[in-house]
């Protein structure tokens, strides 16, 4: 996978980070956005990630979530403070608010490790915002966002530039395009390689994905931005997060987090949350609780246990 042959980093250093980034999120549809985000605040993080990736959520601990064999997945603002702090950073939120032209909402936000289990399983795509209302040709209406929690190069988000200016013709999977116009799509794809605490920023429209497949695991925080206007002042789905880790937020920062709006998926239908009855993986779980209960399984559980200890 090719990296782009153009400059794709803004340094918040620079005096000129806002018109710089704001010219490469708009020609090309991605930017990353460095030392935007404090070295305590990353370090901070990956603490927390750490705690919650020595094990499995069972039993009402607390840990990772695994909804299938490929990735391990935890509510990004249950981490901590940390992770407060770099969604609701007001520098990348004036940024893309400039960039959509109105007062943004965070969509959602989970942490997400790929296993490198060298398949392809979250294939890409766009977002079409057939969720949202009055849509117009050629307007942004939202911008995902990444968090690489580690320096990332195989494996890391994709990219096709220039594809945000489609408008999605043919809807949100490539291979559903007229031939011509899919080999632009993929051939164009991008691997958009990071040092560990960059933010990453695409406009939604554009075709994007994890690389797959890969050997190589991946650590990062998935979240995104929607425009207001675009959403009926509504989230895709409401954060749940740890009320004292608010602390020191401004009435604008709480806002873009969703105190003040209402959602459009509900708490419980997030597909964090959600059992899927069809998944391969989530009935041998459930057939394995079920056999829990029978009294010769429970013999054969405990020396397992036993072994394992």
């Amino acid at each position: 996978m090719n990296t782009p042959d153009f400059n794709y980093v803004v340094e918040s250093t620079s005096k000129m980070y806002k018109q710089e980034g704001l010219e490469i999120l708009k020609n090309h549809g991605f930017v990353v956005l460095r030392n935007f985000v404090p070295k305590n605040v990353l370090s901070d993080l990956n603490k927390s990630i750490d705690k919650v990736l020595k094990g499995p959520s069972i039993s009402g601990s607390v840990g990772y979530y695994m909804k299938d064999a490929n990735k391990k997945i935890f509510d990004g603002l249950l981490l901590g403070e940390s992770s407060v702090q770099i969604v609701s950073n007001m520098k990348v939120i004036d940024f893309i608010e400039t960039y959509l032209s109105c007062e943004v909402l965070l969509t959602e936000i989970f942490m997400k490790k790929d296993l490198g289990n060298n398949k392809i399983y979250f294939p890409y795509h766009c977002h079409t915002g057939s969720d949202l209302v009055d849509i117009k040709k050629q307007v942004p209406f939202g911008c995902g966002a990444l968090f690489y929690t580690h320096d990332t190069d195989e494996g890391a988000f994709c990219f096709s530039p220039g594809t945000h200016k489609l408008d999605f013709p043919y809807g949100d999977n490539p291979h559903k395009y007229p031939e011509s116009l899919r080999f632009e799509i993929l051939s164009g794809m991008r691997r958009v390689s990071g040092l560990a605490g960059d933010v990453v920023i695409f406009d939604e429209r554009g075709f994007h994905g994890p690389e797959q497949p890969v050997c190589t695991e991946r650590i990062a925080l998935l979240y995104g931005y929607q425009g207001k206007i675009f959403s009926n002042n509504t989230t895709r789905n409401p954060a749940p997060m740890i009320p004292s880790d608010l602390k020191g937020l401004t009435d604008k920062q709480l806002d873009v987090l969703g105190l003040n709006s209402d959602c459009r998926v509900p708490y419980f239908e997030y597909h964090i949350r959600k059992y899927d009855n069809h998944g391969s993986y989530n009935k041998m779980k459930k057939v394995l609780l079920k056999m829990i209960n029978r009294k010769s399984v429970k013999v054969i559980i405990k020396d397992i246990f036993k072994k394992c200890v």
